[in-house]
C-alpha cells in the first residue's frame, strides 16, 4: 500500500491572485476570501489542487518567467541597436543583420501600433503643438501669433 507524503506549503503565493496559499499537507488553496469589489479567489477550492500539482504549476510559472525575462533582454538589445542606428542616422549600419535579428524575434515589418516620431516643422505651432501657421501668421488651432 502506497503512503502519501505530507508536504506543507510555506510562504507560497497563489498563481492566480498572489495571495498566501494555505495547505493541509495534501491539498493547497488560496486564502483570499474577497471583499466588496473583489470576489474571492477560487484557486484550489473549486477544483482540488494537490501539493504535487501545485509544485508543477509553480515550476511552470518559474520557467515561463525565465523565458519572458530572456525575451525582454533580447528585445532590449534590439532596441539598443535601433537607438544606436537612429543616433548615427542610419550610416554604417548592417541593415541585413539588424533585419534578421528582428525577424528572428518574431517582430514583423507591419505592426498594429505605429510610433510617430515628431519632426521639427517650422510651420507647426510651438504653443499648442497641434496647429499650423496660417498665411495670416497665426496658428489655425489656438490663434497664437508666430
Amino acid at each position: 500500500m502506497a503512503t502519501k507524503t505530507t508536504v506543507w506549503c510555506v510562504n507560497e503565493r497563489c498563481p492566480k491572485c498572489h495571495a498566501t496559499m494555505l495547505s493541509n499537507g495534501h491539498n493547497v488553496w488560496c486564502s483570499f476570501v474577497g471583499w466588496r469589489e473583489s470576489p474571492a479567489c477560487d484557486y484550489g477550492i473549486v477544483h482540488l489542487v494537490t501539493v504535487e500539482d501545485f509544485a508543477k504549476v509553480k515550476l511552470l510559472l518559474e520557467l515561463s518567467q525565465t523565458a519572458k525575462t530572456e525575451r525582454i533582454l533580447l528585445l532590449e538589445d534590439v532596441l539598443r541597436s535601433a537607438r544606436t542606428i537612429a543616433q548615427r542616422k542610419g550610416e554604417n549600419t548592417a541593415w541585413e543583420t539588424f533585419d534578421a535579428k528582428i525577424q528572428s524575434l518574431g517582430v514583423g515589418s507591419v505592426t498594429a501600433k505605429v510610433f510617430m516620431v515628431p519632426v521639427e516643422d517650422p510651420n507647426q505651432c510651438e504653443t499648442c503643438g497641434i496647429g499650423y501657421r496660417l498665411p495670416s501668421g497665426v496658428c489655425d488651432h489656438c490663434n497664437t501669433k508666430f
